[in-house]
């Protein structure tokens, strides 16, 4: 039997886990994103890159395309970008506005 006589039961093509989740997984943080909510922070590829322990050419290359971005790598700039309260999904960017301490 050959790989492209599997199916699943329904007749479909047969997928292995990881091609299926790497079709149907929508980027929480795309280079479009990562591009604008920087801009909006005001922050450079270096502070980026300094704060997410990352070289500035890993941020470069991930922002022009050039090469993917380990998920790892992808949830630190996530988690960053939410600490200082900016929620990135795909290539829309959300602020959320600080909150100021009780007088």
């Amino acid at each position: 039997m050959s790989a492209s006589s599997v199916s699943n039961l329904d007749g479909s093509p047969f997928e292995t886990s990881r091609r299926r989740e790497a079709n149907n997984v929508i980027p929480l943080l795309s280079p479009a994103g990562c591009r604008e909510a920087r801009r909006q922070l005001r922050w450079s590829q270096q502070h980026l890159a300094n704060e997410a322990g990352l070289s500035i050419g890993a941020i470069t290359k991930f922002e022009l395309g050039l090469h993917r971005m380990r998920p790892r790598n992808i949830a630190a700039i996530s988690a960053i970008f939410e600490a200082v309260g900016c929620h990135v999904v795909g290539d829309r960017v959300f602020l959320r506005p600080l909150r100021r301490a009780a007088e």
